[in-house]
């Protein structure tokens, strides 16, 4: 038994689904994606997006701007968000991890010439004729070689410049073992998890 003057969602217009849409949370936004294809489309719309992030009872990076797109504005509200529910509500994952490290030693012999903690993951240490890194979120304490001087010894491990998430420039200084008071500069282009280029 349907009644026959019951509107259905795709008779609906956008602009009054608009309205509701500002009372949601940005969870329930999504959710409603699931709901219809009608929905869906809805929520794709920039002002459903626009609004959410001029009415969000949270802390956001500054918008909503113009040269935003759709896709910018419903990403940082989502991550501003989920930010906002971990600190309301422990930490969630992030914090246990956090209680679960152990201490880590990691003891040389040698001296070292440089060392740098690098995407606060990575402990790059430089040798006489090489560069080791460890990964301290890996329970192995073995480090690897990420660079070897050819034919000089390192005097300096100067700097890193992070590119990306997982690449880095490493910048060495190198002495040559036959001229005294020669320096040569070298710049390393290295991928975490693979050799340097």
């Amino acid at each position: 038994m349907s009644d026959s003057t019951a509107l259905s969602l795709s008779q609906l217009p956008p602009e009054s689904l608009h309205v509701v849409f500002c009372y949601l949370d940005i969870p329930d936004v999504l959710r409603m994606r699931r709901v219809s294809r009608y929905l869906n489309g809805i929520s794709h719309s920039r002002q459903v997006w626009t609004n959410a992030y001029r009415t969000a009872e949270f802390v956001r990076p500054p918008g909503p701007f113009l040269w935003q797109s759709t896709y910018d504005l419903e990403k940082a509200l989502v991550c501003s968000f989920r930010v906002h529910w971990n600190l309301l509500n422990g930490g969630g994952p992030a914090q246990t991890e956090i209680q679960a490290r152990k201490l880590r030693e990691i003891r040389y012999t040698g001296i070292g010439v440089g060392v740098s903690l690098v995407f606060g993951r990575f402990l790059v240490i430089g040798f006489k004729e090489e560069v080791r890194c460890h990964d301290l979120k890996l329970e192995a304490s073995d480090a690897s070689i990420i660079y070897q001087s050819p034919g000089g010894m390192l005097g300096g491990l100067i700097a890193f410049l992070p590119l990306t998430s997982r690449v880095a420039h490493m910048h060495v200084q190198c002495r040559s073992r036959t001229r005294r008071r020669h320096h040569d500069f070298r710049s390393i282009r290295y991928t975490w998890g693979s050799n340097p280029e």
